[in-house]
């Protein structure tokens, strides 16, 4: 005899036993002890239902918490200390947050893991199975992406939802980041706090440099002040003074030789 594993939502494990031959395959493994298949599929039994063992579990096993009520006084104390970091401090410590599920009543500000990147709520809801937080940006802001080169369709928000500055997102066949906080506008709308990675990505205009003019003698009416270009003997001069009326070679001290 031996057991095959299946694994559905909520972290919930099947056991099926089937018959076979003495040797292990991919999906078979021979034992006539159910505990032994327990172990060797990392799945354990409570209450009549089988769970799949999460890094959430071996951590409370190398605490020594054992039972529901101690798992839930730590549970506390950590949400208690959770709640004082910063989404910056959170993104460094995600598996400090409770995984994402289905049918939880989240309000604004909960943070929670999902497939091993870390979520912020930005519109209070009950979870849904087709709402998870990385197929719903205008619910939940990706504070610890799991994968970076993942990037979302753009979903009109209404007013309590708006993207925040720096979200990314698809639309038109382009990468758009958001340049507001609660940014409810359609990327690409005239004065639409969005920049989209085809223009973010456009080579600077070239300039043309500016011709510096030939040093004239001036009068009074006319002098050279501070600041001034002028081309004298082939080489570019700059008037440290005002009400500059000399020439760079007559007056060495009122002009400052560019050498760039």
């Amino acid at each position: 005899m031996g057991f095959m594993k299946e694994t559905y939502s909520n972290n919930r494990a099947g056991l099926l036993v089937t018959f076979g031959g003495d040797q292990p395959t991919a999906n078979y493994t021979p034992t006539d002890s159910i505990q032994e298949a327990l172990d060797y599929f990392d799945l354990y039994e409570e209450k009549g239902v089988i769970y799949a063992r999460t890094e959430a579990d071996e951590i409370y096993d190398e605490l020594g918490v054992n039972n529901t009520s101690e798992i839930e006084e730590l549970r506390s104390s950590i949400n208690a200390i959770t709640a004082t970091l910063t989404d910056e401090s959170a993104a460094e410590y995600p598996m400090l947050f409770k995984e994402w599920k289905s049918g939880v009543s989240y309000v604004v500000g909960d943070r929670i893991r999902y497939r091993q990147g870390l979520y912020k709520v930005l519109t209070a809801h009950t979870s849904q199975e087709t709402w998870t937080p990385d197929a719903a940006p205008s619910l939940f802001a990706i504070l610890l992406n799991p994968d970076p080169n993942i990037i979302y369709d753009w979903i009109q928000p209404d007013s309590t939802n708006g993207y925040a500055n720096g979200a990314r997102v698809r639309h038109n066949g382009d990468i758009w980041t958001s340049t507001a906080d609660n940014n409810v506008w359609e990327p690409g709308a005239v004065g639409a706090p969005w920049i989209s990675d085809t223009e973010a990505n456009q080579p600077e205009p070239e300039t043309e440099p500016t011709e510096v003019p030939e040093w004239v003698q001036p009068d009074a009416t006319n002098p050279y002040n501070t600041g001034d270009r002028v081309t004298f003997e082939g080489q570019i001069y700059e008037s440290l003074i005002d009400n500059n009326t000399w020439s760079p070679s007559a007056y060495p001290a009122g002009w400052q030789l560019i050498t760039e």
